[in-house]
């Protein structure tokens, strides 16, 4: 909310309340939710702080305990793969559009791809040297299976698949960065941009991998800041081993954006030189998923326990010091909403949301000690939607909204 000027007394009290550069103050009321999760086994409520504030809209969990999810941003209709072989279909108000059993055993990772279609993905990254072998399955956005494909060493799960618009498969096998048709044929294997080790189980270097459409570039996220793109043939187009440490966002037109200690930077994934300017309109930046405040400054993690709100250069503005009776660390990526108010997770499945000052706004209190991951997100409504082993999908608003 923009603070006006005009009267010193009310100034002076934000300024006390919110210092530029210090950690924001934090609320205190705490109520109990209708929602129960299980913890070691234990049946107990979540608890929400903010709750006079905002409530849980709704919770769906299809009688699972787990699900991995993906969103069609163009509609918000929530695809959930639970862990007896089901896929759910949700519209944004947790209506079950449809329901499709696909008959599998179990729920591994789900991706859409730039084709339109749902691929599930049965790694063997444990099983490979057993001789176990890795599954994709295609589905039609109607529930309907189009094939299933079985692969002798495929290695890639969520961020480590990417699908182009003509259904070329992108994806990590023994042969490192594998291009596939949906014939299961290979296209293109490039074992020069990712660095694997074998131990008990194969390991990698590679972080993402990013098809953009517009200018046929894979790009591949890799540890240690450093990047590099191939082109839609496999081959080398450029590589960068000095890309500022912070969070990586890619856009549809190339644009590569880095939220770290210089604050916002770019590189174009073309050539991988740095740009000075790039779209940074709020249009922009809420596509490409750039946590900001709409008056030019963003939301980085500072560290497991630290959120900074920076200016364009990187300059600190304030910090947010999750509570200490917080289990865990810091989790998912920070997103943010039209408003400037940001949202992140922690290890304990606890979900936070701060104004655009570092003042909370509300915390579902999960604090599992057991490592839960939590995948947020904003729907077009403002809605943030959460999802989380052992508690299914969350649906949060202000009260009455």
């Amino acid at each position: 909310m923009k603070i006006h000027n005009t009267i010193i007394a009310l100034l002076l009290g934000v300024s006390l309340a919110f210092p530029i550069g210090t950690e924001a103050q934090s609320m205190s009321s705490e109520q109990t939710t209708p929602i129960t999760v299980l913890e070691d086994g234990v049946p107990k409520k979540l608890k929400m702080r903010g709750a006079d504030r905002f409530e849980i809209k709704w919770n769906y969990n299809g009688g699972q305990k787990y699900f991995s999810e993906v969103v069609d941003e163009a509609t918000g209709t929530m695809y959930l793969l639970s862990e007896n072989g089901v896929l759910h279909a949700l519209n944004p108000k947790g209506q079950v559009i449809w329901q499709s059993d696909l008959g599998l055993d179990w729920a591994h990772d789900l991706k859409i791809g730039k084709d339109g279609s749902l691929y599930v993905l049965n790694d063997n990254i444990s099983e490979f040297e057993y001789g176990e072998p890795a599954w994709i399955h295609a589905i039609d956005k109607a529930g309907k299976e189009r094939w299933t494909m079985k692969l002798p060493h495929m290695y890639s799960y969520d961020m480590l698949f990417d699908v182009s618009a003509d259904g070329i498969m992108f994806m990590l096998t023994d042969k490192e960065v594998t291009a596939a048709n949906q014939e299961a044929k290979l296209v293109w294997a490039n074992d020069q941009v990712a660095t694997y080790e074998s131990d008990s189980y194969l390991s990698n270097d590679v972080i993402r991998l990013t098809w953009i459409e517009s200018i046929k570039t894979l790009l591949v996220e890799r540890t240690d800041n450093k990047l590099a793109a191939l082109d839609q043939n496999g081959k080398i187009k450029w590589q960068r081993e000095n890309v500022q440490p912070g969070a990586v966002y890619v856009s549809e037109d190339g644009m590569v954006y880095t939220v770290g200690e210089k604050g916002l930077t770019f590189l174009h994934a073309s050539d991988g030189k740095d740009r000075a300017e790039a779209p940074v309109d709020a249009a922009t930046l809420n596509k490409v998923g750039i946590p900001h405040d709409g008056k030019g400054n963003y939301y980085r993690e500072y560290n497991d326990y630290t959120i900074w709100k920076v200016d364009r250069t990187g300059k600190k503005l304030w910090s947010y010091n999750r509570p200490k009776e917080q289990t865990g660390t810091l989790a998912s990526q920070l997103v943010s909403d039209r408003q400037g108010n940001v949202f992140f997770s922690d290890t304990g499945g606890s979900i936070f949301s701060l104004d655009p000052n570092g003042k909370e706004r509300f915390i579902v209190i999960r604090n599992d000690k057991m490592f839960t991951y939590t995948r947020i997100w904003i729907g077009s409504d403002g809605v943030l939607y959460a999802s989380a082993d052992g508690m299914g999908i969350l649906a949060i608003a202000p009260r009455g909204k």
